[in-house]
């Protein structure tokens, strides 16, 4: 939502003559900061890649913190879509990160980037808490597979790319018999998709106790 709403929040950065003003902008993406808890930082980038406005002065620029070449990536979308980084490692405060992004167009009719870090522990308090459970297995994952994480934690498998049956990718959501994502049991598989369709929560209960 903050993404979408962003050519809106920011038209006040615009003057009477339509000149961008990359100071108010940046008043404006640190009060949209300040009043969401999961936002490490909000920022706009130019069709180049290039800084216009960020909400914070945290550590390294914002272009320096994204995983490599997916800025690149979002910018060439031919359709407008939010997506998900890879997660990584935060130089500034050790805690895992991840970006969240889409193009958009700016009141004046340029187009650019706009780009929201979180923390991955906020990620998964929002998604895969609400189903802890015993003997519950779920996963936060990148529309191709990799793991971000797991519930229980299963670290020999994040960041690795297990491709997905055709039941789990039919729907946006949906409920069948088929096997966990981790360990491969047995069980009754939801699956839901997030962000556009970029990230997929799943959750399985083995079937002896479903």
């Amino acid at each position: 939502l903050a993404l979408a709403g962003m050519p809106e929040l920011l038209r006040p950065a615009y003057g009477a003559h339509g000149r961008f003003d990359e100071g108010e902008a940046g008043r404006l993406l640190a009060a949209l900061n300040e009043r969401n808890i999961g936002i490490q930082d909000v920022g706009l980038l130019d069709a180049e890649q290039r800084t216009l406005a960020t909400g914070t002065l945290r550590g390294r620029p914002l272009t320096e913190r994204l995983p490599k070449g997916y800025a690149a990536e979002v910018l060439a979308q031919a359709a407008p879509q939010m997506r998900i980084s890879p997660t990584v490692s935060d130089p500034d405060g050790g805690e895992p990160v991840l970006f969240v992004a889409r193009t958009l167009m700016l009141p004046d009719g340029r187009r650019a980037l706009a780009v929201v870090e979180t923390t991955l522990s906020y990620l998964l308090d929002v998604t895969l808490q609400s189903h802890a459970r015993d003997g519950l297995v779920s996963t936060l994952e990148l529309a191709d597979g990799r793991l971000l994480a797991a519930l229980p934690p299963w670290p020999e498998r994040t960041g690795r790319l297990q491709p997905w049956t055709v039941d789990e990718r039919a729907d946006d959501v949906g409920v069948f018999e088929g096997r966990d994502r981790i360990s491969g049991a047995p069980s009754l598989v939801a699956v839901r998709r997030l962000l556009g369709r970029d990230a997929v929560v799943t959750a399985a209960v083995p079937l002896e106790v479903a």
